[in-house]
């Protein structure tokens, strides 16, 4: 039987030297953007959506890492919200919607993360329309404010 490793489809993103120490990096995967980060201390790479579950805006990947009592997180720079890099889950409040995280490996000095889930990439979509139908509704994008979009849904 083949293990679940062999089912997953990774992709080449960067050399391990490209992406920053302690830090992240936003990558484009099949239409879905994704933060990938590297644990330079420990030497572990973590990969999730780049949006904001509860902003809606693609940028966990420049949000500051850290961890909290030895899981590995990440700090959305929108409203400072924590997520375990490892679950995914909301380390402020367990009820608040979580992350999608996404397998990585190095080989050869090489990063892979493994294709995102297609629901990852309907939720891509359509946040994307909605961005788009609230600009022709507004006639702006700027200060577009996150229950406006939302709302659309």
């Amino acid at each position: 039987m083949m293990g679940q490793a062999n089912l997953i489809k990774w992709k080449e993103i960067c050399g391990v030297e490209d992406a920053p120490h302690n830090g992240g990096v936003a990558v484009l995967i099949d239409g879905v953007q994704l933060a990938v980060f590297h644990f330079s201390a420990t030497n572990e790479w973590f990969a999730t959506q780049n949006r904001c579950p509860h902003w809606g805006e693609q940028v966990l990947s420049r949000g500051l890492i850290g961890d909290s009592n030895g899981e590995p997180k990440v700090a959305c720079p929108m409203h400072k919200r924590t997520f375990s890099l490892r679950t995914g889950r909301d380390m402020d409040d367990e009820k608040r919607e979580c992350l999608t995280t996404i397998p990585v490996k190095v080989h050869k000095g090489r990063v892979y993360v493994a294709a995102p889930p297609k629901e990852l990439s309907h939720l891509e979509q359509e946040h994307r329309a909605k961005n788009i139908e609230l600009i022709n509704r507004t006639g702006s994008s700027r200060n577009i404010e996150p229950s406006a979009v939302a709302s659309l849904g």
